[in-house]
């Protein structure tokens, strides 16, 4: 507790630094996904987000697995979504004939959706399994 009280500043710092962090390495690494889909002339627009998302998402499954942590993407946070959107975003501005313009709009709104959702504390709703006693007519 001691230990807590007088480094609680620079452990709170240093928790923003891991989450700006996190919340870059998200973007730059969707972005890739999704401009590496692009390069290979896939059409699907459908791949082009999964290839954003997987390799997105990706890195930060590794980095929880070896931290022994429940990685972000299977808690409540908005991680996943981020990076779907910013996917999206990439395909739209692409489209638009923007196409070295789209790598840092898919970082941008990937970036800037996730530092919101944590900063505001925006989460999906969780639900949980009960185990209540069927009663079958005894």
């Amino acid at each position: 507790a001691l230990f807590t009280c007088m480094f609680f500043e620079r452990i709170n710092k240093l928790q923003v630094v891991i989450m700006l962090s996190d919340a870059v390495g998200l973007g730059v690494f969707t972005a890739i996904g999704a401009n590496a889909a692009m390069s290979h002339h896939v059409d699907a627009s459908f791949l082009v987000v999964s290839m954003g998302v997987i390799t997105g998402i990706g890195g930060g499954i590794l980095r929880d697995i070896c931290a022994q942590d429940i990685p972000y993407v299977f808690r409540k946070e908005i991680y996943a979504i981020a990076s779907i959107l910013g996917a999206i975003s990439f395909l739209i501005t692409h489209a638009m004939g923007a196409h070295v313009l789209a790598f840092y709009v898919c970082l941008l709104v990937t970036f800037i959706i996730r530092v919101v959702t944590v900063i505001y504390n925006v989460h999906f709703p969780v639900f949980f399994k009960t185990h209540a006693k069927i009663n079958k007519g005894h």
